[in-house]
């Protein structure tokens, strides 16, 4: 089970992010922060690229999160975090990322998944790391 980790800091949020996405195989590629800070209000952005097709941007702000595809100037939401997501003031790393990926796999073409060695059908590993922030 994802227990979740407490969010003490965006670095260490960023970091059991990135790992996350890591553990899933070659799903995530060019994984960077672009925004952190933890004071006065605690804010961080992480952006990524997903199955070599979405670039998505991960932020963190004053306890709300979400997933966004990121075009530049423009940007679709992509995965609020809800309650699901959160237990008891942490994060659900493994969960997240597990419904990051299946909302991004929605958003793909099945054929583009297959050959590149993905599953329209991918399942979300249970396997994963149980990282939480």
């Amino acid at each position: 089970m994802d227990a979740g980790q407490t969010v003490d800091s965006m670095e260490q949020l960023a970091r059991s992010l990135a790992l996350e996405l890591r553990s899933r195989g070659d799903v995530a590629d060019d994984a960077a922060v672009t925004e952190i800070r933890d004071r006065p209000t605690p804010w961080l952005t992480l952006e990524f690229t997903l199955y070599d097709f979405l670039p998505i941007a991960f932020v963190y702000d004053r306890g709300r999160a979400g997933f966004s595809v990121d075009y530049g100037s423009r940007s679709v939401p992509l995965l609020k975090l809800t309650n699901l997501h959160f237990d008891h003031g942490r994060v659900r790393i493994a969960k997240a990322v597990d419904d990051v990926l299946t909302a991004a796999r929605l958003r793909i073409p099945d054929k583009f998944l297959a050959a590149h060695g993905w599953s329209a059908q991918q399942p979300p590993t249970e396997s994963s790391t149980e990282g939480e922030v």
